[in-house]
């Protein structure tokens, strides 16, 4: 999830998406590190909930800008977007919940 020089790094972190960019200035690479910090407590918290038993491996940081974005307060600016691309960074894997599993869906049928 984020890089090695942010000092936040653990295998938790590394579970839920790609690596997160560290940029910008000194004031919002404090707020980045708050939401990488955030997204793993977040994590935590979730991970053995068998609400969100399903949805884990669909709710990741896909942007490795994510935690950047979330300490930008892009989480309640750009709401629909986040929840789904930046899930962990907001606080937000719930999003996923009405999502059909994977077996559940139907499969593509060329009949008209």
């Amino acid at each position: 999830m984020c890089e090695a020089s942010c000092g936040l790094c653990s295998e938790e972190a590394n579970e839920f998406g790609v690596n997160q960019k560290l940029i910008g200035t000194l004031d919002e690479l404090k707020k980045t590190n708050k939401a990488i910090e955030a997204s793993i407590e977040y994590r935590k918290k979730i991970k053995d909930d068998p609400i969100y038993k399903d949805i884990l491996e669909r709710c990741l940081n896909f942007e490795p800008r994510c935690s950047f974005w979330a300490g930008q307060g892009e989480c309640q600016k750009n709401e629909s977007y986040m929840a789904y691309k930046c899930g962990p960074a907001c606080g937000a894997c719930s999003a996923h919940l009405d999502e059909p599993k994977a077996e559940d869906a139907s499969p593509a049928t060329d009949e008209l």
